[in-house]
């Protein structure tokens, strides 16, 4: 019967890239934030910025090659690629509305523009008969 290896008295150490598992944490809320109308675009681009610079900072923490942190960098490049899309979504929604938007003003301005000063008038009968 073999004993496992003792390493002394000395606590066992689990390194962990903090920046990475934030990034990735905050990359799923705001993906799945991405898809909630109105408040989804705030919650994406919030969520997901936070997000892309905590998996910058992870991945860069997890690149160093002397940090015991190295074996977290699939997390935290989850959270940048996660984040990303949030982001894109977040933009595209944004895209989205002010398009919608705009052509709803342009077409009514054109419609006013059309009418020039020959507003058609209403006639109000008040006299009651």
């Amino acid at each position: 019967m073999s004993t496992p290896p003792s390493n002394g008295d000395r606590p066992v150490v689990i390194a962990v890239n903090a920046a990475g598992v934030a990034a990735l944490v905050l990359g799923i809320v705001a993906l799945i934030g991405a898809f909630l109308p109105v408040i989804g675009i705030v919650l994406g681009i919030l969520f997901g910025l936070a997000g892309l610079v905590a998996g910058i900072i992870g991945r860069r923490q997890a690149a160093d090659d002397t940090d015991p942190r190295r074996q977290n960098l699939g997390i935290a490049t989850g959270g940048i690629v996660a984040s990303s899309i949030a982001l894109v979504i977040a933009v595209l929604q944004i895209v989205g509305i002010v398009t919608l938007t705009g052509l709803e003003t342009t077409q009514f301005d054109e419609y006013v523009d059309s009418l020039g000063n020959h507003v058609p008038a209403i006639d109000i009968d008040t006299s009651g008969g």
